[in-house]
């Protein structure tokens, strides 16, 4: 653990192209997901409300996002570094017009994964672990559901509340869309990382993301832990050793 603080203590930072493309991430998204709150009739005062609150939240979603990336790959003596897409922007954007806002998907892009020369000396297997690789690239997606499941807790007490229906969807749909194995998204990684997990995990965070979208919080958390109790006794163990 103290190895571990001293990491991130030292090595933990956003390298200014990474910030920048984040902030395109956060900006795309806030559009697509606020594309038909702007109010009937236009009402621009409304519109830009709900924009800001959604890019607020957005900003939440892919902060904590890639500082889950940063923070478990300095674990495993790796550095990640967050890889725009601007292929996966444009489309997301153009659905988001076509359909008038009813089609609100995000592709942001995904971690680019390297290992890090002072951290991984004398480790086995000196270079880049694949395995290892996909744990990294799947718990951002999972710190994405996690946050959704918070929204939606709030939205028991609150059910009419506008920023917690943006918050719970906008994290469940980054968290579903990250996780498919498309070209430079985390599943990708994950997918070419280690299948069998991948398949076990993608269909672990899009169950629990299905259920949590039928507002049944309770079937969910039991789903995922028991779920994730199994990844960790059959996976996570085998890759500490």
């Amino acid at each position: 653990m103290n190895e571990w603080l001293a990491r991130i203590k030292k090595d933990y930072h956003f390298r200014r192209e990474e910030i920048t493309s984040l902030l395109v991430c956060i900006l795309f998204a806030a559009v697509i997901f606020s594309f038909k709150d702007w109010g009937e009739p236009f009402n621009l005062s409304t519109g830009f409300l709900h924009l800001t609150g959604v890019f607020l939240i957005a900003l939440l979603a892919f902060f904590l996002h890639e500082t889950a990336h940063k923070l478990i790959a300095l674990k495993w003596g790796y550095k990640s570094e967050f890889k725009i897409s601007w292929l996966g922007l444009t489309a997301s954007l153009i659905l988001a017009f076509v359909s008038g806002g009813k089609l609100a998907i995000i592709l942001p892009g995904g971690l680019f994964l390297a290992h890090h020369i002072r951290y991984r000396l004398g480790e086995f297997r000196y270079g880049l672990n694949y395995k290892e690789m996909a744990l990294v690239a799947l718990i951002g997606p999972v710190i994405n559901l996690l946050l959704a499941a918070l929204f939606q807790w709030g939205l028991t007490f609150s059910p009419e509340n506008y920023f917690l229906q943006k918050g719970f969807v906008l994290n469940l749909t980054l968290a579903i869309c990250t996780v498919l194995p498309l070209p430079t998204l985390d599943g990708f990684s994950a997918f070419f990382g280690s299948r069998g997990f991948y398949l076990f995990s993608a269909i672990l965070i899009i169950v629990t993301g299905l259920l949590l979208f039928t507002f049944s919080l309770l079937p969910a958390v039991l789903f995922a832990a028991v779920a994730g109790f199994l990844a960790w006794l059959f996976y996570f163990q085998k890759v500490e050793k």
